[in-house]
């Protein structure tokens, strides 16, 4: 009797496990796709421009008039947030190298060649970020790079 039953009660286990999987790989991708650019730093305030008019547009369905005038005034909040940033940039880059010498001398020989890496590919990172503002499209985001492009009216 075991028998007879046992082979679908395994059958039922194994299809619940890989209807599992699906379930969980499809709630992952989903999860990913909706979070991904808060998971990693924007590569340019251009970016993050762009970030925030596609977010809009996709849940706010945005005409194109309210498209381009909301363009305009979040373009132009962040060229006073950069102009705001100007001025205390010399302090915050004063700031960091303070707080890097202050780690490296507590670091071993090997741990500040690594510590000496890591502070070089921040500093990239935040170099590339403070590019100055500009109305154009990066490389491979403008007209004709696959990117949804808005009809002007």
């Amino acid at each position: 009797m075991r028998l007879k039953y046992g082979w679908k009660l395994w059958t039922a286990v194994v299809l619940l496990f890989f209807a599992g999987v699906l379930v969980g790989a499809s709630g992952a991708r989903y999860y990913f796709l909706e979070t991904r650019q808060f998971m990693q730093p924007p590569d340019s305030p251009e970016h993050v421009r762009e970030q925030i008019l596609d977010r809009m547009d996709r849940k706010l369905d945005l005409r194109p008039d309210q498209h381009d005038a909301i363009a305009q005034y979040i373009q132009e909040t962040m060229e006073k947030g950069r102009l705001i940033m100007d001025r205390f940039e010399p302090q915050m880059d004063a700031n960091i190298q303070e707080q890097y010498q202050r780690i490296m001398n507590v670091l071993d020989p090997d741990q500040q060649q690594e510590f000496k890496k890591m502070h070089q590919r921040f500093e990239h990172r935040r170099k590339r970020f403070r590019r100055p503002f500009h109305s154009g499209h990066r490389p491979g985001h403008g007209p004709g790079s696959g990117m949804r492009q808005r009809p002007c009216n």
